[in-house]
């Protein structure tokens, strides 16, 4: 997607990631890779807030879950802000993260 994974996992353990919770990171970003492909979207420029509350409703359709609950979303979030940040960490250029509104 833009980033070798290995390199991801190195900078968020260097920023103190835990080993499990990038496990989790990491198979979120897989699904983030696929819908971007499915939609024809440049991954870096939906590394928002509201790109990540649009991802949330399409992995949980997609993955034929309930629908969102209130855990889904945060750490879905939490994946894409902190590959966000790993983009940024390296020099690339990322899109400001905005709150998004409920």
């Amino acid at each position: 997607m833009g980033l070798a994974e290995d390199t991801v996992r190195r900078l968020w353990a260097q920023n103190g990631l835990k080993p499990a919770v990038a496990e989790i990171y990491a198979r979120f970003l897989c699904g983030y890779g696929a819908y971007c492909v499915a939609h024809r979207t440049d991954p870096v420029s939906g590394l928002t807030a509201e790109g990540a509350k649009v991802f949330s409703r399409w992995y949980v359709r997609v993955q034929r879950r309930r629908a969102p609950g209130p855990s889904d979303y945060p750490v879905l979030k939490s994946a894409l802000r902190a590959y966000a940040w790993a983009l940024g960490a390296t020099g690339s250029r990322v899109p400001e993260w905005k709150k998004v509104r409920s």
